[in-house]
């Protein structure tokens, strides 16, 4: 495994380099997502909330801006833990958005009705 400090530095990279490193690097921790989440650009937000298994200190993160691309991702996001809060971000995009209320109304939603069980 690479050591943790060339993972990350490769993470905060421009997302073309990032891609792998975000999705798949079980070297990445949820602090450092949320700081990517954070500091990084929309497609890294994007990137973080496509990542199996992200938590809900992640996933508040991600959503926290409200970016539509970002919110569809994580919807898609099967394995990903979603708060109240996240999930309150999720319907409010919903409501401004044509295509993400679509996404939600498709079968999605059962899966985010158990969002932080």
């Amino acid at each position: 495994m690479a050591p943790r400090g060339i993972v990350r530095y490769l993470a905060f990279d421009a997302p073309s380099v990032a891609k792998a490193i975000i999705e798949k690097s079980l070297v990445l921790e949820a602090e450092d997502l949320v700081e990517l989440a954070e500091t990084g650009s929309e497609e890294h937000r994007k990137l973080i909330a496509g990542r199996c298994h992200i938590g809900m200190a992640v996933s508040d993160a991600v959503a926290r801006r409200s970016e539509a691309s970002v919110i569809e991702r994580l919807i898609r996001n099967t394995t990903a833990r979603i708060s109240d809060l996240t999930m309150a971000i999720c319907i409010e995009s919903a409501l401004e958005n044509e295509d993400i209320s679509r996404l939600m109304l498709s079968g999605t939603i059962s899966r985010l009705f158990s969002w932080n069980d």
